[in-house]
């Protein structure tokens, strides 16, 4: 799954070269080595949004697909980064909360390090972010679902995440919102993934009983009634997600 989320986060980074007001990656020039995370995780916190969104992107080149061995280190090289990552994910938008969030999506993949993410109060700063970007930013929405699906494949790591107070209830939301737009547009995306975390979160008895009290079932059959497209559902679409959520509960 690992290899098909960091499909996903190319995707993230594409969108972002490509839509105004969010930075290429590849185009800020500063190039950082494991060496300077310190400087990084000083930067992160810098009252100019300039230096953070270099900080930020510091991070998430360190830690993708070409770097992947970099990705249980930075976290356990101090968690204070992790946590000036997430400050970047509390501010309200901007281009370092958005690379905050593809360098999450990338940190969010090693087995490690979604037990990091989950426990105790980093389970609160972590969720608290993605909870409220999902449910404030439509254009960002997608790529905090990635993350939060991300650590729920953890097994152990379901239950805390769907306890967390109000995600149930926020892709409940979403998903009545969203679940009738266009295939490709920021809201089918968000859909999409919002249901693949639903497919891991629907694993757990008692979750899969929170979530058969909403109106998320009958979104789901939404989905199946109206497919995006006509032709075989594809590994990882909306509908195959949608099959394996009902499938569960």
């Amino acid at each position: 799954m690992a290899v098909k989320a960091d499909k996903q986060m190319k995707k993230g980074a594409k969108q972002a070269s490509s839509t105004k007001g969010k930075p290429n990656p590849a185009s800020l020039s500063r190039r950082f080595t494991m060496s300077d995370l310190p400087e990084i995780k000083t930067k992160l916190v810098s009252d100019n949004e300039s230096v953070r969104k270099t900080a930020a992107k510091g991070i998430y080149e360190l830690s993708d697909v070409s770097h992947k061995k970099n990705r249980t280190a930075i976290v356990r090289a101090d968690w204070g980064i992790i946590s000036n990552i997430i400050g970047c994910l509390k501010l309200s938008d901007g281009d370092a909360r958005h690379l905050a969030l593809l360098a999450l999506n990338n940190l969010s993949i090693p087995s490690d390090n979604k037990r990091a993410f989950i426990e105790g109060s980093h389970r609160e700063e972590v969720l608290g972010c993605l909870v409220s970007i999902i449910k404030n930013d439509p254009a960002e929405s997608y790529l905090a679902c990635i993350c939060a699906m991300n650590m729920s494949f953890l097994e152990k790591s379901i239950d805390s995440i769907a306890e967390y107070p109000g995600l149930i209830e926020t892709v409940e939301g979403l998903l009545e919102e969203g679940i009738k737009a266009k295939a490709g547009s920021g809201k089918s995306e968000s859909v999409r993934w919002a249901c693949g975390l639903l497919k891991n979160l629907s694993r757990s008895r008692d979750a899969a009983i929170t979530i058969c009290e909403t109106s998320i079932l009958e979104s789901l059959l939404t989905t199946l009634k109206n497919p995006s497209s006509a032709s075989r559902w594809s590994n990882n679409s909306t509908e195959d997600f949608a099959l394996f959520t009902i499938l569960h509960l």
